[in-house]
């Protein structure tokens, strides 16, 4: 009889166990006319989307705010995965409603999955990232892969590993007569696309700490580097990481790819 007890009271322990991560599955309802803004109490590290019928932008000034909209009206449901930095795990199920009740979402610890998402190795505060960062503007090139528009050029000349962290050295040099100031940076992970009706899956990737951090602006004449830390990935072989940057009031916009085995000639380097 006791053993019925114990296994009784095991198993409602389990059921409520599974109710309560159930009910973590946050619902959210997204249309094609309006941006829905999702704000998380940390930095977001990824943002994973179920589906490409859903626009999905980690906000370049605000690396705690998630942009979310559909891309399409009357989309079949899908999920969105959310791992902030302070190691939390939202899910969401989306859905399609023409006119949502609501587009503004202040989201809490609480309402994140349980247990928490153990990330890799000991975190590189801002001072780490800031000092490594200099390390690498002036290390040797191990990489070029360049894009072009309206005599800007921007070439990744430099991939470098420390510990668990990546860093990006992208350079722009700026040939025309017009400042060329850039207004975000984002880089994302995507499928390679094998054919017209292959869907695409992408994932914004959110950089720790972007060196310079003030805004720079690249004068005719003149180049400027900038590093852009991440968190250490690799890439499948049907994956590749796409760099955006995008121009502040103009279309030079520039845009670079990579495949695993650009990544995997990254040069280590201790601080």
């Amino acid at each position: 009889m006791n053993r019925f007890i114990i296994f009784f009271s095991a198993m409602i322990l389990v059921m409520e166990s599974m109710q309560s991560w159930a009910q973590r599955i946050l619902p959210l309802a997204l249309t094609t006319g309006r941006t829905t803004t999702l704000v998380f109490p940390y930095p977001i590290k990824s943002a994973d989307r179920g589906s490409a019928d859903v626009l999905a932008q980690i906000v370049p000034e605000a690396s705690n705010v998630l942009r979310v909209k559909a891309a399409r009206q009357s989309f079949k449901p899908t999920n969105l995965t959310v791992i902030t930095r302070g190691g939390e795990l939202y899910e969401f199920e989306l859905s399609y409603q023409a006119e949502p009740t609501q587009t503004v979402f202040l989201l809490s610890s609480g309402q994140a999955k349980t247990p928490m998402v153990t990330l890799k190795g000991p975190p590189l505060n801002d001072a780490d990232l800031s000092s490594l960062s200099k390390k690498v503007i002036g290390a040797d090139k191990n990489i070029s892969i360049k894009d072009k528009s309206g005599l800007v050029t921007a070439v990744l000349n430099g991939i470098f590993i420390f510990e668990n962290t990546l860093f990006f050295r992208l350079e722009l040099s700026n040939r025309s007569p017009l400042n060329y100031e850039p207004a975000s940076v984002r880089f994302s992970l995507s499928d390679i696309r094998r054919g017209k009706r292959t869907a695409i899956q992408q994932r914004e990737l959110s950089p720790l700490y972007i060196y310079p951090n003030d805004g720079k602006v690249v004068q005719p004449g003149s180049s400027c580097a900038f590093v852009f830390a991440l968190p250490q990935f690799t890439l499948a072989e049907q994956k590749k990481l796409n760099i955006s940057l995008l121009e502040k009031g103009g279309e030079r916009n520039l845009y670079i790819s990579l495949r695993n085995k650009d990544i995997l000639k990254a040069s280590t380097f201790s601080q």
